[in-house]
This record gives C-alpha cells, structure tokens and sequence, in this order.
C-alpha cells in the first residue's frame, strides 16, 4: 500500500510468496504497470529481461490481466 503523502511503500500479505512471485513475473518481463497509481515500484533487485517471451498483443493482455489481479 501506498501512504498518503509519502513516496514509500508498504506491503503485508498473508501469502508473501505469491506476491513475490507476480511482482518477479511483471518486472521479468517488463510489464509497464505505471499507468496503475496502486501498482508497487519495480523490485530492488530486477529479474533477468524475459519480455521477448510477449508479442505486442499478448503484452497489453498480460498488463491488463496483471493490473486487475494487483487491484482485486
């Protein structure tokens, strides 16, 4: 979550693998989820590139399909 006013983030799940694991799979394969206010930044540490795995199509599918899970 996102502290108004602040520049910082803070996140606490219950299943912190599984978050681990989508925001590793966005910044892999380099998902521009800056448009979502809500996104998280990129990981400290940003995973080897993998977008060639994404045409243009399936890329704005997978962004969109990121975006709504992130939010849901």
């Amino acid at each position: 979550m996102r502290r108004s006013g602040s520049r910082s983030w803070s996140l606490s799940v219950s299943d912190e693998a599984t978050l681990d694991q989508a925001l590793y799979v966005r910044d892999a394969l380099r998902l521009d989820t800056s448009a979502d206010l809500l996104a998280p930044p990129t990981l400290r540490g940003i995973p080897p590139d993998r977008s060639h795995l994404l045409d243009g199509q399936t890329r704005a599918e997978v962004v969109r399909q990121w975006t709504e899970w992130w939010r849901s």
